[in-house]
């Protein structure tokens, strides 16, 4: 199961803790109530804190396929299909979003 993503600002949250001196250890910053990480990702951020600075805190672009559709073009299909539930999900798409490459498998996860 893949772990959760934080922000870039609770990294820069756990940062501000270990450099204000009041908090040395990683054990430390993860057992406040604040603070939702644990321990092994609070050493990670740390870590690379130390050889990068704060940009090794910032978010790396995942790999994956990227989206076909964009947020608008989302919006438009799960308004079309609550309109009209009964359509195909492939006249749905060739009316909402012309020239889609998709397939029908990109309407139903909309």
């Amino acid at each position: 199961m893949p772990g959760r993503y934080y922000t870039e600002s609770e990294r820069a949250f756990v940062i501000g803790l270990f450099q204000s001196g009041r908090y040395r250890s990683a054990e430390a910053i993860a057992a406040l109530p604040e603070v939702s990480m644990k321990v092994h990702t609070v050493r990670r951020c740390i870590a690379k804190f130390r050889t990068d600075g704060f940009e090794g805190l910032k978010t790396k672009p995942k790999s994956g396929r990227h989206r076909v559709t964009t947020p608008g073009q989302d919006a438009a299909i799960v308004e079309a299909v609550r309109q009209n539930p009964q359509q195909p999900a492939s006249s749905t798409a060739r009316r909402v979003v012309p020239g889609l490459l998709g397939c029908k498998e990109t309407i139903y996860r909309r």
